[in-house]
């Protein structure tokens, strides 16, 4: 598979082949067997916390690692000229496959023991997994070479050196211990930065150095590092990080790590020549980031563009704009019968007019809309010449406001008194219409308001008389063009906006702008002047062409209530920030920010990372447009920034999906997710999941922040809330973020064909993940109580009546101030009474029942407090859960001795057939669990 990122990353074809291969065997295994493998995180044992890192996957932390060392490692193979010798390839693939696995105990979830550390016996079974994570097909010779390969991975770490020594070096010695070892220490090392190291650019680079001197003799290198100040401006400071990579890229400056302010690069720091560089190429624009066409609007009463300012307007954009949006300067405006008299006489008219010139042109009448496009193909020359004229002379009329001169010649048309080239005969009256003062007039008889019509219609009898009257059309067309973008290109050079980003925020070693910050003098602007986003002077005024996140019409900035001041400022910093928003992204009224990265400091190669990740996992497929899609209805779309704007409507349903794809992405490809408001900065976060200021019911829930060990428990719950009912999501997440203990109270109120359903799912959750359920050990205990008193599976009523009589006399007797012997007697009599049909003769565990209900369950657990009825109600829902539970189990358990005793008296053979002969029908289908059972009676 081609990984285009690593051949640019590296330079010799040597390390790009092994690396490819690397990515195609060993790291596809990897991620497909171990995507959510925790390297770095939050570690716990026997409920304690023992460590809280971030969290890194371990295919990211080998990657973090790996990809620093072997840049250093192809510098030191090229200085000595070993790039080229022939057991390079050999030594490569040890080195890359050492590190690997230099941390095989979590990989394999490997245990110490009381003579080897976990990284040890980690090691010691690598034997039985290589093959499984495609290492012979990396390093053919893997069985002659392993020893070095283990020995790599123990040494890479101080702790476990000492063992590496088990492992015999078969290669040469100075190479993989006095290289080698050492490269891998430094991979472990920069792959292991974290914390307080991983919150500033400053912090990471000077970590990275500090772990840089231990090779200094092997092959120095010096890092340098770029910065753009913390501000509310994000795609503008990324814009500005991706310009400064492309110009530190071109003099072979390359990124280690990097993170959302800034990066760490190899070589030494910026110099004038590349400051300036850095500065010219972000204030002409970057070009390749912005969307023309997405950025300019276009309608029957204006057109704008956008992109002014953010990248410079040229004759190859406006050909764009003008190719792509051709049938938008076509829009007419009234254009129903309900605004145009008389509509089918207009409709008529204008395919006259169409027609008798001859223009390259459909008109129709489209479900009661007057629709006039271009034909999808032009025949000659001279229908294309003619929209391209006709769209420019569009674009000065739209524009009539702004240019005097554009704005004269309109006037100029709208007096004129010249004939028509082609007389127009109406069909319903015969009529003549032969002058612009009649085409005029019979437009102003059918419509109120004629501004734009008569903008449509005198430009084509404009554009059709121009085309036929110029000597040299070439040169007509070129002035359109030059008229239009010296029009535009002179607003542009009124602000320098980029300017201020750089002059405000860029900042590297040796080059700070002190002067800016000698002049910074900042004033408070009074509210109905000030910044709709960010609080500084408003310049700008919020009208569609900038607007992202919030409408253009409609917001007040002097309160929260009042929306009659339809106008509102923007500064001209944030103009820009909108304006790239709107053309890197979709959704225009988007209310929240995502990012996405494999860790806090990020590779240069994430877009490789991914491809690799697609490659390794059979459910994910890349669509046409490089949308990768892992789920049925979830997708994921990679881009240069690792971030989205969405749209998220504040219910309970649709944040849930969100939550569960965004975790569907840390399963599939270990990526991170940090969600915000559109307004709030980025902020460093430990969780794989972070969901800034998340609704309420995710926090009551823990699933506002998630770390990597709680994915999969998280996602077994989700499935165990859909499992419930796809459409009852919203009221039943409501009631299990109260406490997951309604999940016993739901299941009681479906149907009996969907609690047979979802009977085993809900055991197995709760079984699985004990601790999300308070009380769970005293519901335990009363059940086994209640077992040896009666059963009960068939119906809820069979299931509760037991723990309702016992609630029912507690609540009542407690109420009442009864002592405690008097209320466990109560309710011993309540429950003999409702037995006595059932000659039940054992009183002493009836007893035992009612004193453990009061004891362990009212005083206990309760604190002596009757809890509010829902949360009674919840908790013998979960009682009467268990209690069925424990019934099954009995009757099963007397079946399969029954059976067992049945097929001995006839002295058959106990085997799967016989048994399930014996059984029920509604019992057959749990023929393996007789068998167990009778099994383990036989034992």
């Amino acid at each position: 598979m081609k990984y285009q990122l690593i051949e640019n990353y590296f330079e010799t074809e040597l390390f790009q082949n092994v690396v490819r291969e690397y990515f195609d065997t060993v790291l596809a295994k990897l991620i497909g067997r171990h995507t959510t493998t925790s390297a770095k995180g939050l570690f716990i044992v026997d409920g304690k916390q023992w460590a809280d890192y971030y969290d890194m996957p371990y295919h990211v932390h080998i990657l973090t690692g790996l990809i620093p060392a072997l840049f250093l490692y192809e510098k030191y193979m090229q200085e000595r000229g070993y790039d080229s010798d022939n057991e390079a390839d050999l030594y490569l693939r040890v080195f890359i496959l050492g590190f690997s696995f230099h941390d095989s105990n979590k990989l394999l979830h490997a245990q110490q023991t009381s003579d080897r550390s976990d990284l040890e016996v980690g090691v010691s079974q690598l034997d039985e997994h290589v093959a499984e994570l495609a290492v012979y097909e990396f390093l053919h010779s893997f069985d002659q070479h392993k020893s070095n390969v283990y020995y790599l991975a123990l040494a890479a770490e101080d702790g476990s050196w000492v063992a590496s020594e088990d492992y015999p070096i078969t290669l040469n010695r100075d190479e993989i211990v006095g290289v080698q070892r050492k490269l891998a220490h430094l991979a472990d090392g920069i792959a292991s930065i974290q914390n307080e190291n991983l919150e500033s650019i400053e912090r990471l680079h000077d970590s990275i150095s500090r772990k840089l001197r231990g090779i200094q003799a092997i092959v120095p290198m010096s890092v340098s590092f770029i910065k753009v100040r913390h501000n509310p401006y994000t795609l503008l400071s990324q814009n500005l990080l991706q310009v400064a990579r492309k110009v530190l890229l071109k003099n072979g400056k390359k990124v280690i790590l990097a993170l959302r302010e800034g990066f760490v690069f190899w070589g030494e720091p910026v110099t004038e020549a590349e400051y300036a560089a850095i500065e010219k190429e972000y204030e002409q624009g970057s070009v390749e980031d912005i969307k023309f066409v997405e950025l300019t609007n276009v309608d029957a009463q204006r057109c704008t563009f956008g992109f002014i300012g953010s990248a410079p307007f040229t004759y190859e954009v406006l050909d764009e704009v003008t190719d792509v949006m051709k049938n938008r300067f076509l829009a007419l405006s009234p254009n129903t019968p309900a605004k145009i008299e008389d509509f089918d006489a207009f409709v008529t008219f204008s395919k006259q007019l169409v027609a008798a010139y001859g223009l390259p042109l459909e008109c129709k009448d489209d479900n009661g809309r007057l629709l006039i496009n271009y034909f999808e193909t032009f025949d000659d020359g001279e229908d294309e010449l003619f929209m391209k004229v006709y769209n420019l002379h569009k674009i000065q009329w739209l524009n009539t406001k702004e240019n005097s001169e554009w704005n004269k010649d309109f006037k100029k048309w709208t007096e004129e008194q010249r004939e028509l080239p082609k007389i127009i005969v109406l069909k319903d009256t015969g009529e003549e219409v032969s002058t612009i003062p009649a085409l005029l007039q019979f437009i102003s008889d059918k419509v109120n308001s004629t501004n734009a019509l008569y903008k449509t219609y005198l430009n084509f009898i404009k554009t059709w008389l121009a085309i036929r009257e110029q000597d040299d059309v070439d040169e007509y067309l070129e002035d359109l063009q030059n008229s239009i973008i010296n029009h535009f290109e002179s607003q542009e050079k009124k602000d320098s906006v980029k300017q201020q980003i750089f002059l405000k925020y860029f900042e590297c070693p040796g080059h700070v702008n002190l002067q800016f910050l000698n002049d910074y003098s900042p004033e408070v602007p009074i509210k109905k002047e000030m910044c709709a986003f960010t609080g500084t002077a408003g310049t700008v005024p919020y009208k569609a062409v900038v607007a992202f996140g919030m409408k253009a019409r409609g917001f007040s900035n002097r309160t929260v209530t009042s929306l009659s001041n339809k106008t509102s400022h923007i500064s001209s910093l944030f103009a820009e920030e909108n304006k790239l928003r709107a053309s890197m992204f979709s959704t225009g009224d988007a209310n929240l920010m995502i990012y996405h990265d494999f860790f806090e400091a990020r590779l240069d190669i994430d877009r490789d990372i991914v491809t690799s990740c697609v490659k390794a996992k059979d459910e994910l497929s890349v669509l046409e447009d490089g949308v990768i899609q892992f789920d049925k209805n979830a997708k994921f779309h990679y881009n240069l920034y690792n971030l989205d704007f969405i749209q998220l409507a504040p219910k309970v349903e649709p944040t849930f999906f969100l939550v569960r794809k965004c975790l569907r992405l840390v399963q599939h490809m270990g990526l991170r997710t940090y969600i915000s408001g559109i307004m709030t900065p980025y902020t460093p976060h430990r969780a794989v999941f972070h969901f800034d200021n998340a609704p309420r019911f995710l926090k009551l829930l823990e699933w506002d922040s998630i770390r990597l060990i709680h994915v999969e428990e998280v996602l077994d719950e989700m499935y165990l809330v859909l499992r419930f009912g796809k459409d009852r999501i919203e009221s039943n997440l409501l009631k299990i973020a109260q406490s997951r203990s309604a999940y016993f109270k739901l299941y009681y109120l479906l149907g009996d064909e969907d609690q047979n359903k979802i009977f085993d799912s809900l055991q197995k959750f709760y079984k699985k993940y004990p601790q999300k359920f308070k009380g769970m050990t005293v519901t335990e205990q009363l059940v086994k109580l209640a077992i040896k008193i009666d059963v009960g599976f068939r119906s809820g009523a069979e299931e509760t009546w037991m723990i309702r009589t016992a609630m029912e006399y507690l609540r009542k007797y407690h109420k009442q101030g009864s002592t405690r012997e008097d209320i466990i007697q109560k309710i011993c009599g309540e429950i003999y009474r409702k037995l006595r049909l059932q000659k039940h003769d054992n009183m002493e565990v009836i007893k035992d029942f009612a004193t453990a209900v009061y004891d362990d369950l009212f005083i206990k657990d309760w604190k002596g407090s009757i809890p509010p009825v829902n949360v009674e109600k919840d908790w013998i829902y979960q009682f009467a859960f268990l209690f069925k539970e424990h019934s099954l189990s009995f009757m099963r358990e007397n079946t399969a001795r029954k059976v067992y005793q049945q097929l001995v008296d006839k002295d058959q053979e106990v085997n799967e057939e016989n048994v399930k002969s014996l059984l029920s029908k509604n019992s057959q289908k749990y023929v393996h669990e007789y068998m167990n059972l009778i099994s383990n009676l036989k034992n």
